[in-house]
């Protein structure tokens, strides 16, 4: 079993890079989303707003924090008993490898 955080944590730290320390609830981004889809929904698809010289696509939206925020779980135990699957790798060798190929592929 792997949670959403924790694979998001192996990539993070493929990069190179930290995860955030600073957590912020739920409710405090849910209207900050609202705001970059507005603003997107406003760069050159709504008449009033086509003066604007930017057109950008956001990477952060409603989707993303529920995404982010709703806990996901990677459990592979249904797909052994119902199928009879084996992994090819375990755990610790699918990580080293799946680091190794953000790091080759620039991701």
């Amino acid at each position: 079993r792997m949670s959403m955080w924790q694979l998001i944590s192996i990539l993070v730290k493929a990069k190179g890079l930290e995860l955030p320390r600073l957590a912020l609830p739920y409710w405090t981004m849910r209207p900050v989303c609202y705001l970059i889809e507005w603003a997107h929904w406003g760069t050159g698809t709504f008449p009033p707003f086509r003066w604007l010289p930017w057109k950008w696509d956001p990477t952060f939206h409603r989707f993303v924090l529920y995404f982010l925020t709703h806990n996901s779980t990677f459990d592979g135990s249904k797909i052994r008993r119902d199928l009879g699957y084996t992994n090819r790798f375990s755990v610790k060798e699918a990580e080293r490898l799946t680091v190794e190929w953000v790091k080759a592929n620039e991701f």
